[in-house]
């Protein structure tokens, strides 16, 4: 690989960026305190090699690339298999202390029901990270669950039985949509549970942050604006600081599921 002049990766975990160490990824076990960066520079005979947390680096093209274009700071958060965040600054990542910044997937919320993920009880008050409720592995599980009751009672099981087949399993967040445009309200009422609570968190981080625009990527945002963009334009904007209202806007990712390799470009550059 000599021709390659410099590497640059969007890991999906926390991480050292000026040490290239990976602490651990949240999905997959085995890459506990990884000298990824360093390994990276052995087994490809590259000298320059960077590497930044996966939303960050999406954060980084969009703001280069895609949505985010001209506006600063520019936050975005990607809502697939987990929730994070990214703040880009002046066109740089904005990393905190050195260990990332903008968890906003591990934001703990408050819940009512019980319908998703395990909790911690506070008195008597459930709390739970952001990503056990609002993330495409939680919606996932709550229309699993409807799926499976409605079986379980021998009820009609809808629109969203004849998407996913009568199996539980098969449920997503595109199939609980698909549900909820036929008319089923119960698959719309776990999309607006989940955007209450995406939206509850996001407007405490523009309280915070005061970003210019907001960009939001992953899978669940392609469920589009009624379902779930509007619903989190409405709840940011009945809770976010007054003085903010009108500020920023909320606007969906432009890159895709190439987002990260754009990123990590631009991560390579900067190596």
């Amino acid at each position: 690989m000599s021709d390659v002049e410099a590497v640059g990766v969007g890991f999906g975990g926390p991480l050292d960026s000026a040490r290239g160490v990976v602490f651990k990824s949240h999905q997959v076990t085995g890459w506990d305190n990884f000298a990824l960066a360093e390994t990276l520079r052995r087994d490809l005979g590259v000298a320059r090699v960077g590497i930044e947390n996966d939303a960050d680096t999406a954060a980084l093209a969009e703001a280069k690339r895609g949505a985010g274009v001209g506006h600063d700071p520019l936050l975005y958060v990607t809502i697939g298999s987990g929730i994070g965040g990214g703040l880009i600054i002046h066109g740089e990542i904005y990393r905190g202390s050195g260990r990332g910044a903008v968890e906003i997937g591990h934001v703990w919320v408050a819940k009512v029901c019980d319908r998703v993920g395990a909790s911690i009880r506070t008195g008597s008050t459930e709390i739970h990270r952001l990503e056990e409720l609002a993330s495409g592995w939680a919606i996932d599980r709550a229309g699993g669950a409807l799926l499976r009751s409605r079986i379980d009672r021998g009820t009609a099981t809808g629109f969203l039985g004849l998407t996913c087949g009568d199996d539980p399993d098969a449920v997503n967040a595109r199939s609980l949509g698909e549900a909820a445009r036929a008319g089923d309200a119960e698959a719309g009422e776990i999309l607006h549970e989940a955007a209450s609570k995406f939206g509850f968190v996001l407007a405490n981080a523009i309280t915070l942050l005061a970003p210019s625009r907001v960009v939001l990527g992953g899978g669940v945002s392609l469920l589009g604006d009624e379902l779930w963009l509007n619903p989190i334009r409405e709840h940011v904007n009945s809770r976010v600081f007054r003085p903010y209202v009108g500020t920023f806007d909320i606007v969906p990712a432009s890159l895709g599921e190439e987002v990260v390799v754009y990123g990590a470009i631009e991560v390579a550059r900067k190596a």
